[in-house]
């Protein structure tokens, strides 16, 4: 849930913000003057977020790469069989 809320209604009210983004999952939109100045969100939130962004970061670095350097699924999954104790890879 996103709440919006100016400054001086969100400033008196701080602990109990910070309880409802943390424990409820709360989002609440800072404004002063009608105009969107801040965000709070929990913090387990927040790190999910920057970990999302980072993988979507990764995902494009690799989608960069010269396709020649891409490796074939079948080589790919072979070779991590390989490595995983009691596996036993299965020749196609």
């Amino acid at each position: 849930m996103i709440k919006r809320l100016g400054v001086s209604e969100a400033r008196p009210n701080l602990t109990k913000i910070m309880q409802e983004a943390y424990y409820k999952n709360t989002r609440y939109i800072l404004e002063r003057n009608g105009i969107p100045m801040a965000i709070i969100l929990g913090v387990e939130e927040c790190k999910e977020l920057f970990e999302d962004f980072q993988d979507l970061q990764d995902m494009l670095e690799a989608l960069k790469a010269p396709k020649e350097e891409w490796l074939d699924y079948d080589e790919y999954r072979k070779e991590r069989l390989a490595n995983v104790p009691g596996e036993v890879s299965k020749e196609s």
